[in-house]
């Protein structure tokens, strides 16, 4: 009769879980009482069961603080906690801390991917934290120029040159000359490999961005115009 999700006995059981992880922290256990949680958090879905499942994941939390707990679980465990909660309740008070507190652990862990997607959700449940937002983008944008990973840093660029969270014109001046400088030691490496036409069209792609300043557009474009007369393409070449 366990198996029947909505009848009294199966109600009887998600409660008796919760009940056994608050007597296991009654007598300081947290190992066990994590245990027990996670499993009322991971039965199925039943009558009554969603305020229990919060009640589960705001418990583990609380344990996650215990200091007598291994610090390397305390991580492991950490991610599934903050994931699963965000994910469920992303608007929460308590998601405007674990946001921040699940991006420090994924950079910690060196998965800066997986931090550069908590951002974007972040800013739009919580768009008055826009000062530890910025301090999360500059984060990605950082670990972005020394990986050279172009296509993450021109996201948070043009981004940034759109007004989105109002950064200052110092941040945005230096990540404009990063951008371009990263733009076009990648060209290079284009020309160098004989892909002319392929490096022109790049520079064009810099010239038509409206968020790059006058002068990065002038070399663009010079540039282009250079290689379009290399290879031949002599119309283009007056063009630009």
């Amino acid at each position: 009769r366990l198996n029947n999700e909505g009848g009294r006995d199966y109600q009887a059981s998600v409660f008796a879980r919760y009940l056994s992880g608050i007597l296991y922290e009654v007598k300081r256990d947290p190992d066990n009482a994590f245990i027990a949680y996670k499993k009322t958090f991971e039965m199925p879905k039943g009558i009554g069961k969603e305020d229990l499942k919060k009640k589960s994941l705001t418990s583990m939390l609380t344990i996650l603080s215990e200091p007598s707990l291994d610090q390397k679980k305390v991580m492991e465990l950490s991610f599934f906690v903050y994931k699963k909660y965000l994910e469920l309740y992303p608007k929460d008070e308590l998601s405007k801390k674990l946001f921040p507190k699940l991006f420090n652990l994924y950079v910690k862990n060196n998965q800066y991917k997986e931090a550069n997607d908590l951002i974007l959700p972040f800013c739009e449940n919580f768009p008055q934290e826009k000062e530890v937002q910025k301090g999360m983008i500059a984060t990605i944008v950082e670990d972005s120029l020394k990986k050279k990973d172009l296509m993450l840093v021109l996201f948070w660029f043009n981004k940034t040159k759109s007004g989105f969270l109002g950064f200052d014109e110092n941040f945005k001046t230096k990540l404009e000359a990063a951008v371009a400088s990263l733009y076009f030691e990648r060209i290079a490496l284009l020309e160098k490999e004989n892909k002319k036409e392929e490096a022109a069209l790049e520079y064009m792609k810099i010239y038509n961005n409206n968020n790059f300043g006058s002068k990065i557009k002038s070399k663009a474009v010079f540039n282009a115009s250079g290689l379009y007369l290399e290879i031949g393409k002599f119309q283009d070449s007056y063009n630009y």
